[in-house]
């Protein structure tokens, strides 16, 4: 019985080592993935943008976002965007940071990005990828780079694209305008997370800055009783006084106020 269990446990350990072990897919709760792209819209391409969502307050020192030419043969790889982050770029307390151009973003959407650039998206096959910036060697896809996330838009005419990214398109005979997320931060590293985002700058596009702040919680609320005492007066054979008994801890007591309760009628609770 021993030599049997000793057998099966040597065949646990070395099972791993001869089928090999199917890597994870990441999953809701990365710490910062690509959220949303948009790279072509209708007029003057001045409000594309690319959001981050992610676990708020996470750093994006050490990364970098780069645009991967997927189209032309003769420069296919090479990078058409690179930006690098740097100690002051973090994710807002909503757990997003927008990087794109202010002035279409403002008068599109009415928000302004976390970073001000004007991106140089192509309006054809591209792949954007999250990566580790010291991973980085030259200035096209060496395969050393270190992904955490990516995406890649797809054309009609079809392309080559990089880091095994989800493709996205094409919409009919229409470059996609861009791609975002079914769910924010739902990733399993596969096109099923993706939809195609609107060419006509519509309300479908959804771009979103780290400075957005969840809306405040309502105001505390006092609650007051009543207190009856006889009237010495002999108007009426009660005197009604609101009186602050129990208040919510941030409330301010409102301040006391006296009124009459008409004879025949029962004490009504103030609201």
């Amino acid at each position: 019985m021993r030599k049997w269990l000793t057998i099966c446990l040597l065949a646990a350990m070395l099972l791993p080592m001869v089928v090999g072990v199917t890597p994870a897919l990441a999953a809701t709760g990365d710490p910062v993935l690509i959220n949303e792209v948009l790279a072509s819209h209708t007029g003057s391409d001045n409000t594309e943008y690319i959001e981050l969502y992610g676990i708020p307050g996470t750093l994006l020192d050490g990364l970098s976002l780069i645009v991967v030419e997927s189209s032309s043969i003769s420069t296919v790889g090479q990078f058409d965007e690179r930006i690098d982050f740097g100690p002051g770029d973090v994710l807002g307390s909503n757990g997003f940071y927008l990087v794109g151009n202010a002035t279409g973003l403002d008068a599109n959407y009415g928000v302004t990005p976390d970073m001000d650039i004007d991106p140089n998206l192509e309006n054809d096959n591209l792949t954007v990828g999250l990566v580790e910036t010291s991973s980085i060697i030259g200035s096209s896809v060496s395969g050393s780079e270190v992904v955490h996330d990516a995406v890649a838009l797809q054309d009609p005419a079809g392309g080559t694209f990089f880091f095994g990214a989800p493709v996205i398109g094409p919409d009919g005979s229409y470059f996609p305008a861009g791609a975002r997320r079914v769910t924010d931060g739902v990733d399993t590293d596969t096109a099923a997370d993706w939809v195609i985002s609107d060419f006509s700058l519509g309300s479908d596009n959804t771009p979103t800055p780290g400075g957005v702040t969840p809306p405040p919680p309502p105001p505390p609320v006092s609650i007051y009783d009543i207190q009856f005492t006889e009237d010495p007066s002999g108007d009426s054979p009660y005197e009604g006084q609101m009186v602050t008994t129990r208040t919510t801890p941030a409330a301010r007591p409102r301040p006391r106020h006296r009124g009459r309760v008409p004879v025949g009628r029962s004490p009504r609770r103030f609201a």
